[in-house]
């Protein structure tokens, strides 16, 4: 059971919030009654955070906050990010924000998103455990996403695309270099691109030096 309660906002937006099992619910959307929302992810939510957390030998955190932007503006809002992207992972503040958990069912790319922020959690935990600072994980961050997107891309990209890409490039510092300009890029076509190769970068790491490195 989810209780929500309302939670009023300066800007005239609807905030319900609920607790359960540890996990903070935050529905914010221009109008009340979406709790629907938070009741299909959280089944799947715990689900894959159980099986995630439990093979990379991760403790499962006491708190986290889970929001979900009922539109495109609000996420925009709360995550910084335009409508190509379905969630955003804020480890440093237990967070994950979620564009509407229901049109990402229909687009069925549900589940791999939920797997694809958990991972960066993971990561980043794991990360936080083996030392490395905030600075060095900064400078990674092209390869995390390309470790988390190769084993579940939160989204549609074209391989064959993204080989061309990678194999066009050539060198590591070339890769880079792509990734770090064009993964965040307002451009669908760009971001497109470049998710493309880092799933393909991804999944050859992963298969010449094993996931769990």
């Amino acid at each position: 059971l989810i209780v929500f309660s309302p939670i009023s906002a300066a800007s005239a937006r609807s905030i319900e919030s609920g607790n359960i099992d540890g996990i903070e619910y935050r529905i914010v959307s221009d109008k009340a009654g979406n709790r629907a929302e938070a009741e299909i992810l959280h089944p799947l939510f715990v689900s894959l955070r159980e099986e995630i957390f439990n093979e990379y030998g991760l403790k499962i955190p006491v708190r986290q906050t889970v929001t979900i932007a009922c539109g495109a503006h609000l996420f925009r809002q709360l995550a910084g990010q335009n409508a190509m992207t379905a969630a955003v992972c804020f480890p440093e503040r237990d967070e994950i924000v979620f564009q509407r958990v229901s049109a990402l069912k229909r687009k069925g790319i549900l589940e791999q998103t939920v797997r694809h922020e958990l991972l960066h959690y993971a990561v980043a935990l794991a990360r936080v455990r083996a030392g490395i600072s905030k600075q060095k994980a900064v400078d990674l961050y092209w390869l995390e996403e390309a470790f988390c997107t190769s084993q579940s891309p939160a989204g549609f990209y074209d391989a064959a695309k993204g080989r061309k890409a990678i194999k066009e490039l050539g060198s590591m510092k070339k890769i880079k270099k792509y990734l770090d300009q064009f993964l965040r890029s307002e451009n669908e076509r760009e971001r497109s691109g470049a998710y493309a190769a880092a799933l393909v970068l991804g999944s050859d790491l992963s298969s010449a030096k094993g996931k769990m490195k």
